[in-house]
């Protein structure tokens, strides 16, 4: 299947409402128009099944409600470091110490550990305080270079985080908890009711947990895989969103930011729960280059990733390039609202194999922003291996060359609401001896029994004028219970793998008119009120389960 866009577009139609969310689509789907622009703005009307085009304006540092800070503006140098010489590790940690001990300032920054030009040689570094800025002259001229060994980091921002993707966001689970009593939240919503006598308060941190059912796992088909024995377990796939209360009105509840899959009750008895985890705040990575040392030889020991952020929130890197990384050039576990922009993660030295070379991963990472960023040679180049943790994830104007498998910004498991928007995937140079480049470019569906049954990997996902190029190609699949889209793209589109079948739904959209050149900062700009109205998420009297009837 093949979809190539050319024209200039004003609203999108003919995207299939599946008629049975629980089965294997059919092309004989109704029509249905998911995304209308016009001289008022964008509206995104929900099809008969509930399925519809979240909101993911609010990715990003600070809800992207505000530009990345300013160095001089919201933070300035309060230790200044030159000349390297040697192992500097306890230099640049006693610089990070003395900052962290500073008071913040209005912005909440408490200031910056200036590097100057020059090799670093460090083994790794740490930053776990708030507001602390580690800054270089420039990716050419700052290079820090890390003889960290696996499974080590060359910085790393906050705690160690949780063991596992299932255990993320689990601080405050074992207190009080409140059931949504709404038959269902739809995609896209931010408001809910809770059971009478809750206690939950504006400004407060909640997780809203959707947990893995039976009945849940049987409406999304135990998971996709065909092999019985790697069927998703009950409890294993639970979903959690981190957010802020805005608003309470007797049982009703508003939140900062939208659920990016519908939460049915008759499915999945929902909850809340008050958030007692403590995030790293307002922490930023600029202007530098990490580089790990390796041996000529893939001998494995290296460290794993160069950056990692774990437990953080409103945090930001912009400008660094990283390269020789194992595992990941930047890594998000565990964490919310972080930008990571104008990067690279470049020429991973690893063997290319499972668990290796990620350009950019998140592991349980929500709203985050890749924008404008760019990566080679990786075999995931952008990719989200949380689970049904990651989730409203953005990639924005991002580019993937040289890819060794596809990009994903679900890779197993049920990641869900993301929109790669602008972004381009293709080859240019040649395989490293002995390896080969993979075509597909992007995979948005079902991995079925991969490894030990990753199944369905993505829902409620958008490609937005993307490209994949030729000989690559994109897979975009419909799964149960939901939808993935592809919006104004061009190359070849597919529906079908060969080895997990054809889940048509998601792909032909008809199209006219004008569109905006970015659905991510159209849908920002009509958020903040910039002379245009607010998102229209309209919804018609569809049933209270996904796709009518749940067998």
């Amino acid at each position: 299947m093949i979809f190539t866009q050319r024209l200039p577009l004003v609203f999108v139609s003919a995207l299939s409402a599946i008629a049975c969310a629980l089965a294997t689509p059919t092309a004989s789907a109704a029509a249905h128009t998911y995304l209308k622009a016009s001289s008022g703005g964008l509206s995104l009307p929900a099809d008969a099944s509930g399925y519809q085009i979240p909101d993911f304006s609010y990715a990003g540092y600070k809800s992207s409600e505000e530009e990345l800070p300013k160095f001089g503006d919201h933070y300035t140098a309060k230790v200044t470091l030159s000349n390297p010489s040697g192992d500097e590790t306890s230099r640049i940690q006693d610089a990070i110490k003395k900052v962290s001990g500073l008071s913040k300032n209005s912005h909440g920054y408490r200031g910056a550990v200036v590097l100057g030009a020059g090799t670093w040689n460090v083994t790794s570094l740490t930053i776990d305080a708030d507001g602390v800025v580690l800054r270089g002259a420039g990716p050419d001229s700052t290079i820090i270079t890390s003889s960290v060994t696996k499974p080590g980091q060359t910085i790393r921002v906050g705690s160690s985080g949780s063991k596992s993707n299932s255990d993320a966001f689990m601080a405050g689970r074992s207190g009080t908890q409140w059931k949504i009593t709404d038959s269902t939240v739809h995609v896209g919503s931010r408001s809910f009711s809770l059971t009478s006598g809750h206690g939950v308060r504006v400004g407060d941190a909640i997780i809203i947990e959707h947990p893995a059912t039976a009945a849940w796992l049987a409406a999304v088909d135990n998971g996709g895989s065909p092999v019985k024995s790697e069927h998703w377990p009950v409890g294993s796939v639970p979903i959690r969103y981190h957010r802020y209360v805005t608003a309470v009105d007797g049982n009703r509840v508003t939140v900062d930011a939208p659920v990016m899959y519908s939460l049915v009750k008759s499915l999945s008895q929902s909850f809340v729960y008050k958030y007692t985890g403590s995030l790293r705040q307002q922490v930023g990575i600029e202007n530098l280059t990490v580089d790990h040392k390796t041996k000529s030889n893939f001998d494995g020991n290296h460290g794993n990733d160069c950056i990692r952020f774990n437990l953080s929130e409103n945090c930001w890197v912009r400008n660094v390039v990283t390269q020789n990384f194992r595992r990941a050039g930047f890594y998000i576990g565990e964490s919310t609202r972080i930008t990571i922009q104008d990067s690279k993660a470049i020429d991973p030295h690893a063997e290319i194999t499972s668990a290796m070379r990620y350009g950019f991963l998140t592991n349980a990472g929500q709203l985050i922003l890749f924008k404008d960023n760019y990566g080679r040679r990786s075999r995931h180049t952008f990719v989200g291996n949380g689970h049904a943790m990651d989730s409203g994830n953005v990639y924005l104007r991002c580019v993937a060359e040289d890819n060794y498998a596809a990009s994903e910004s679900g890779h197993q498991r049920w990641a869900n609401g993301h929109l790669w928007d602008g972004c381009e995937f293709r080859h240019v140079g040649k395989p490293e001896s002995g390896a080969k480049f993979n075509d597909m470019m992007i995979w948005l569906g079902n991995h079925g029994d991969n490894s030990n049954g990753h199944g369905w990997a993505a829902v409620n996902t958008v490609v937005y004028r993307s490209s994949v190029a030729a000989p690559g190609y994109g897979i975009v699949a419909k799964p149960p219970t939901g939808m993935n889209y592809v919006i104004a793209s061009s190359g070849e589109w597919r529906s079908k793998h060969s080895a997990h079948g054809d889940y048509p739904g998601a792909l032909n959209i008809a199209t006219s008119g004008t569109l905006p050149k970015s659905l991510f900062e159209a849908q920002l700009a009509q958020r903040l009120g910039n002379g245009a109205p607010a998102p229209v998420l309209t919804r018609p009297d569809a049933p209270s389960g996904l796709g009518g009837s749940v067998n």
